[in-house]
C-alpha cells in the first residue's frame, strides 16, 4: 500500500523496509508494471551491528601496533576523556543526526 504519493512514484513498505515504487507505462500510457527500488534512509539494529563489527575489525590491527601502546602510555587521563568524548560525539552525529536529517529531507521532497 502506498504511504505517500508523488507525481511519478510512491513510497511503500515491503517487508518492513521503505521502497520507491515507480510505475512503468506502455506507449498508450497504461501502467504495465512497477519498478521497486529500496530506499536506504532508515537505520536498523542489524545496520548498527554491522557498523560496530566493521569498526572493530578495522581498529584491531591499529590497536596492536607499538605506536598505539606508546601513545596510550603517554596520554593523560584528561586527554583520554577528551578523545573518548569526541569519538562519541562523532558517532552520534553519524549514526543519529545524519540519518534523521536525511529522512527529514526525504519527507520534505515528498510533500
Amino acid at each position: 500500500m502506498a504511504e505517500h504519493e508523488h507525481r511519478d512514484h510512491s513510497l511503500v513498505r515491503v517487508g518492513g523496509h521503505l521502497h520507491k515504487l515507480t510505475p512503468i507505462a506502455d506507449q498508450a500510457g497504461r501502467i504495465v508494471r512497477h519498478a521497486v527500488t529500496p530506499l536506504m534512509v532508515e537505520i536498523r539494529s542489524k545496520d548498527l551491528i554491522q557498523i560496530l563489527v566493521g569498526a572493530a575489525v578495522l581498529s584491531v590491527p591499529i590497536s596492536l601496533t607499538e605506536e598505539a601502546w606508546n601513545l596510550a602510555e603517554q596520554l593523560s587521563t584528561a586527554r583520554i576523556g577528551v578523545l573518548a568524548g569526541l569519538s562519541l560525539a562523532l558517532k552520534r552525529i553519524v549514526i543519529v543526526a545524519f540519518p534523521a536529517s536525511m529522512s527529514a529531507a526525504l519527507s520534505d521532497s515528498i510533500r
